[in-house]
């Protein structure tokens, strides 16, 4: 069999041979390729605005599709560290269908420990969980397809040891382990819309994962969204994904100028440069050039600033004026304000990717 093809958490696929020289780059690329697919599925209802969730065992990942595209980060976020490499804005938490339900300090806590894949929920495994909650308060039926009937008395039996409460109160405490569930998932939801500025009253909701059908319609309604998707197979949307994507190459340069037109010049020539490497590296992929879009992006923040926004830009059309207001607009939307002060160009992102005749030529290619 030939070397295959691996999706990176850029989104998009790359030689083995590439991928091993650089592992970093394959940290998330599973939620990478849901995000793709949310993006899909959001597209087929003609929204380019949406939010994804992904309820899964362990954890809840939420990605954000903006203008068609899936916003992406050049930092990625894994516990306590910052790394700086390019991925899809993936904001990840640790609750999931498995988090393990407990009472500390008098408060209901979920997670962030798991029950993991062996022992799982009580109701077919050991530890009480949000999966026992929402079959105790009504939200699971006892039985999941032919094959798996759910415990409920056994469910019944390790809220009432967590909880330290009768059998008469189980269903109104496994009602509220939900509600908090849903209102801490809607919360990470939100400051995640508004810190890309997008209101999630503007979006559709698609959700995904074994859990995220189960709770999305309460989320929405927590969030302000008015329309939430389902899509076909949402328990394996990142497997759906995978097979969407086409390659995906990005260069990064630091670039610290400020945003003048004398300085668009310079800017420009940067780009063609990168550009002209990206080609290089596609051709050395055993592509053709002429299926290859190159997008740019320009990290941007007024003087004196320590974060920066991520600003589209077109060599070719772009003049200092133009950036400055895109920039302004993003601002205003995302923080709130926008200054009448001097602005500065941090770095350059370019990506290349396949047009779509091109992505389907090579989902073909793999497939066969």
């Amino acid at each position: 069999l030939p070397a295959p093809w691996i999706m990176r958490s850029v989104g998009g696929l790359a030689p083995s041979g590439t991928c091993v020289a650089a592992p970093l780059t394959l940290v998330i690329s599973g939620p990478a390729a849901a995000a793709n697919a949310v993006r899909e599925a959001a597209a087929r209802h003609s929204a380019t605005t949406a939010i994804g969730i992904d309820v899964g065992g362990t954890s809840t990942d939420i990605c954000l599709i903006a203008d068609g595209e899936v916003l992406t980060s050049s930092t990625l976020t894994l516990g306590e560290l910052d790394i700086r490499v390019p991925s899809a804005d993936i904001a990840s938490g640790a609750l999931g269908a498995r988090s393990v339900l407990r009472v500390a300090g008098g408060l209901l806590r979920l997670g962030p420990h798991s029950a993991g894949s062996k022992a799982g929920p009580a109701c077919f495994g050991t530890l009480p969980t949000l999966t026992d909650a929402a079959l105790l308060a009504g939200l699971l039926p006892e039985r999941l397809g032919a094959e798996l009937a759910l415990d409920r008395s056994a469910a019944m039996l390790a809220l009432m040891s967590a909880f330290g409460i009768h059998a008469g109160d189980v269903a109104a405490a496994a009602f509220g382990a939900v509600k908090v569930a849903e209102a801490l998932i809607a919360e990470a939801v939100r400051r995640k819309a508004f810190s890309r500025g997008i209101d999630p009253r503007d979006a559709m909701l698609v959700a995904a994962g074994g859990g995220g059908a189960l709770h999305a319609a309460e989320i929405a309604d927590r969030i302000g969204c008015r329309t939430v998707i389902v899509p076909p197979a949402a328990g394996v949307l990142a497997a759906t994904g995978l097979t969407q994507v086409g390659f995906c190459e990005q260069t990064e340069r630091p670039v610290e100028m400020p945003l003048t037109p004398e300085t668009i010049g310079v800017l420009a020539k940067l780009a063609t440069d990168d550009c002209a490497e990206l080609l290089k590296t596609v051709t050395a992929w055993s592509h053709s050039t002429s299926g290859v879009t190159v997008r740019h992006e320009l990290e941007i923040s007024y003087h004196g600033q320590g974060h920066s926004l991520a600003v589209a830009y077109n060599p070719q059309m772009d003049d200092a004026a133009a950036l400055a207001a895109r920039f302004d607009a993003l601002h205003e939307r995302v923080r709130g304000h926008a200054f009448e002060t001097r602005r500065r160009i941090l770095a350059l992102r370019s990506t290349a990717t396949p047009v779509v005749d091109e992505t389907e030529a090579m989902q073909s290619g793999t497939k066969n």
